[in-house]
């Protein structure tokens, strides 16, 4: 038992009593709501960060496929081998940027979900199919082989499949 000296004198009181239990009662209880709020506030914008990593990594996917289909139709119109070559040799390099960073992402840790897991990983799997209609078709121009233009085709739709379907284009 605490002796009556060491409280202070507007403990001693009874009512002073509840009201100061109700006081750190209410005091601790705001805290944790503070706690669960800041949780909430880093949920919100960890889904914030998730949401705008799944449309900008669709949006890049779906523009670099049409940067490698502009460039493939702009050869032998506007383009020289060696302009096609250099602009098709960078997209390739870009995706193997976007693809290791992805590859880090997932084993980050920092996706949680499994739905968010195999959206990257589809988004690894389209990014390969697009490097390798960038490469077919650079190949093609380089050697003029006509089975590069099978690859580069079979490597676009297999690339659009994908797309269509992280952009909910599929019905």
């Amino acid at each position: 038992m605490v002796p009556l000296k060491n409280i202070p004198i507007f403990i001693q009181n009874t009512t002073m009593k509840k009201i100061t239990i109700i006081l750190l009662i209410t005091v601790a209880c705001f805290n944790s709501v503070k706690a669960q709020d800041a949780l909430g506030s880093k949920t919100k914008a960890k889904d914030a960060a998730l949401e705008t990593l799944g449309a900008t990594s669709a949006m890049l996917l779906y523009n670099t496929y049409i940067c490698i289909g502009s460039i493939a139709d702009g050869y032998d119109k506007v383009s020289t081998k060696e302009t096609v070559s250099t602009l098709l040799g960078e997209q390739s390099n870009g995706i193997n940027v976007i693809v290791t960073n992805y590859k880090k992402l997932l084993d980050s840790g920092f996706l949680e979900s499994e739905d968010d897991k195999a959206f990257i990983r589809k988004a690894i799997k389209c990014a390969g199919h697009l490097q390798e209609e960038a490469n077919a078709f650079k190949n093609y121009v380089e050697t003029k082989n006509k089975s590069d233009i099978t690859k580069y085709d079979t490597a676009r739709n297999n690339a659009w499949s994908i797309i269509e379907d992280l952009l909910g284009l599929k019905k």
